[in-house]
């Protein structure tokens, strides 16, 4: 019988390729709201400008949430984290700039009076929602590696039909950030997508 081989078994993308690609989502993302701003500023009409307005920004974060979920199972896969390594390299190394950031936001409105980015909600907007409309993306990736880390726990008690167990926690998580309307549900299923790319590279191979 034919050995599968590792590269077979897994589709690989580049790390560096995914930070490219990263940068680049990031780079839409600023596009997308420079370009609503010139728009509703009058400082362009370009119809360039209104595509990247309407779709730019969304584009960008689909990509950003598919690299993450990608991402995480595929260093599952390679090194298993404890709860302690897990919380401290993936968490914590994406709330803490938020917080910096929301922080330097609010000081800065404060002694400016500036309540176009700010929304004035204190130590609640410093700790969660984080002062600004454009770090929404930040709660749902922080819950969104929750559920994963509750994935990759479960999944050890699991050993068939684990794409169930992915489906169910991916309903669940798309249903508890529906409910308390946090961040966009639309990052869920993308999320995910990703997860299922990296740990079934062989049956989408096949297919």
């Amino acid at each position: 019988m034919q050995r599968i081989s590792h590269e077979q078994e897994y589709i690989q993308i580049d790390r560096n390729f995914t930070s490219l690609i990263k940068f680049i989502s990031c780079l839409m993302v600023a596009m997308s709201h420079y370009c609503g701003y010139a728009l509703a500023n009058g400082l362009s009409s370009n119809i360039l400008y209104k595509l990247i307005a309407a779709n730019g920004g969304y584009v960008g974060v689909a990509l950003f949430f598919f690299l993450s979920g990608y991402g995480l199972m595929t260093s599952e896969r390679l090194r298993h984290l404890s709860v302690a390594e897990f919380v401290k390299r993936r968490l914590i190394k994406t709330y803490v700039p938020a917080v910096v950031v929301s922080a330097i936001w609010l000081c800065f409105a404060c002694f400016t009076n500036l309540g176009l980015l700010c929304n004035q909600r204190y130590l609640r907007g410093v700790f969660w929602g984080f002062n600004d409309e454009v770090l929404w993306f930040v709660n749902s990736i922080i819950l969104l590696y929750v559920a994963f880390r509750i994935y990759v726990f479960a999944r050890q008690y699991i050993q068939k039909n684990q794409w169930l167990l992915l489906l169910i926690i991916g309903c669940l998580t798309y249903r508890f950030l529906q409910v308390f309307n946090i961040g966009s549900t639309l990052s869920v299923p993308i999320f995910f997508i990703g997860v299922a790319v990296a740990q079934y590279g062989k049956f989408i191979r096949s297919f």
